[in-house]
């Protein structure tokens, strides 16, 4: 890709893929919408041009589409600023702007979970909101905790979760189940379950356990009767089902989970957004009231049905542990990440998205790139093109996929490496907290639910320090969506 300097105009010039199928569509429907080519005799010809009125595509990433075509800069110069960023070398692009305390110099930090830390995940450094969350956590408190993607935030409750039960005299491991953690999504929920493993490893009583709709509601069970987990991380409609209808060893689920010391909402805000507000509150009638137990809410975004139940679910002298410093919570997306924006018209709908796509990938060689799409239908209707039609691999995601299919594609898309590039096509199970490292671009095609669903998809590039690329094609139709967008740095 050409190396691009901030201000400069772009045209994007889209190919045609199915010019039939594009005349025959409407004016009014939203690429969100826009389901099926199948009435197309040659849907995929990418020989002919079309003409197309250019938008403006200001940028100022370093590897964009290559069918992009330079107009008149606005500016002929780069400003000190943007010379020495140019200049920046990699290390100190990812190097974190404060340094925090090492988890080794925490005094009250159990060794064998020190030992864990250093040996099995490999962490010597604290992030700003481990650092931050430390103290008040462990000793007790509630916590409310904001902090950017991908800076360590399962840790951050973790940690010092596991030491706030450790402290408790009474506490006795298989006996009760020590904290409850719960997740929006059944991939989050087993990256967290993985963390906690790994940090409890060295503990020779201390467990953790899994539970998600889609996987064998009597493994759940099985397991809950050889030994009651010291963390227990769940999504909330699997939770619900256990507490209404099981038995372990002759006691009721939920009176055993009445016991529990810790409760943890991670992703709060996407709980709410999925609907799961009368499942969380019905979940809580079974639990210590807020005065008997220790609540943690992790959220990136406070909107208004979030604070709406502060009240309800956490003490009056609850912590807030900010690491955003936005004045409005809800426009956080991170400074690391480049936005863009393509409007498409409507004769472009499905041709215009996939020529973002393949231009990216042939753009950045080495690429690892997160593409959302607003429906399941389309996320497979996609794939089925990159795959079936165009032989360019990618990896598909979606939840009508079986959870074996899931738990490996989203492995596999973890663990490979951008050299030679990758690309996942994934619909929202992916979009919150799950942790995909290294990944250079995410493409949001069609119009996201909401500003908060945009920022957190976002939130899959740029971690850790890293820079990233974020695109967002709409319709013609769908372009009303910007102005939610506003004061989220997108070039107009």
């Amino acid at each position: 890709g050409s190396s691009l300097r901030k201000g400069t105009q772009l045209s994007f010039i889209p190919k045609n893929v199915c010019q039939s199928n594009a005349r025959a569509s409407s004016s009014s429907r939203p690429l969100s919408h826009f389901t099926s080519l199948a009435r197309c005799n040659n849907p995929y010809d990418f020989a002919t041009r079309l003409e197309y009125t250019p938008r403006t595509f200001s940028s100022s990433a370093s590897a964009m589409p290559s069918n992009l075509i330079f107009e008149e800069p606005l500016s002929d110069t780069l400003t000190k600023e943007e010379k020495e960023d140019e200049t920046l070398p990699k290390e100190e692009e990812q190097a974190e702007e404060e340094s925090y305390p090492r988890f080794d110099s925490l005094p009250n930090l159990h060794p064998l979970s020190a030992k864990a830390i250093s040996h099995t995940l490999k962490l010597s450094t604290m992030t700003e909101i481990q650092h931050k969350t430390f103290h008040a956590a462990s000793s007790g408190l509630d916590v409310l905790g904001r902090a950017r993607t991908g800076t360590g935030k399962t840790l951050a409750f973790l940690v010092p979760a596991v030491e706030s039960i450790l402290r408790h005299a009474d506490y006795d491991d298989g006996s009760r189940i020590g904290i409850l953690v719960l997740s929006p999504t059944r991939e989050l929920a087993v990256q967290i379950h993985k963390q906690a493993a790994l940090l409890l490893s060295a503990h020779d009583n201390l467990s953790s356990q899994v539970m998600f709709g889609g996987s064998p509601r009597q493994q759940d069970v099985h397991r809950l009767h050889d030994k009651l987990p010291t963390v227990l991380v769940a999504t909330p409609g699997r939770l619900q089902d256990h507490l209404e209808n099981t038995k372990i060893h002759d006691t009721t689920f939920s009176n055993i989970l009445s016991q529990t010391r810790v409760l943890v909402l991670d992703e709060t805000d996407r709980l709410l957004d999925l609907g799961f507000r009368q499942d969380i509150q019905r979940i809580m009638t079974f639990l210590p009231s807020p005065a008997q137990r220790q609540t943690m809410l992790f959220s990136a975004t406070l909107p208004k049905s979030l604070q709406a139940i502060l009240p309800t679910v956490m003490k009056e002298d609850y912590v807030t542990v900010d690491c955003i410093h936005d004045h409005d919570p809800a426009t956080h997306t991170n400074e690391q990440v480049s936005q863009h924006h393509v409007i498409l018209p409507p004769s472009k709908q499905i041709s215009g998205s996939i020529d973002v796509i393949l231009n990216l990938m042939k753009g950045t060689p080495n690429h690892k790139i997160v593409v959302f799409f607003p429906t399941t239908l389309l996320t497979a209707y996609y794939a089925y093109v990159f795959n079936a039609i165009l032989k360019k691999s990618v990896i598909e995601l979606h939840s009508r996929k079986t959870q074996r299919y899931r738990t490996k594609a989203s492995a596999d898309f973890r663990a490979a490496s951008k050299k030679g590039g990758v690309v996942l096509f994934t619909s929202d199970v992916s979009a919150r907290g799950v942790d995909y490292p290294d990944v250079t671009h995410v493409v949001q095609v069609g119009m996201p639910d909401s500003r908060e669903t945009y920022i957190h998809r976002l939130g899959r590039t740029g971690r850790a320090g890293k820079k990233g690329v974020g695109v967002l094609v709409l319709s013609d139709v769908e372009r009303k969506f910007l102005d939610s967008l506003y004061g989220l740095n997108i070039p107009p």
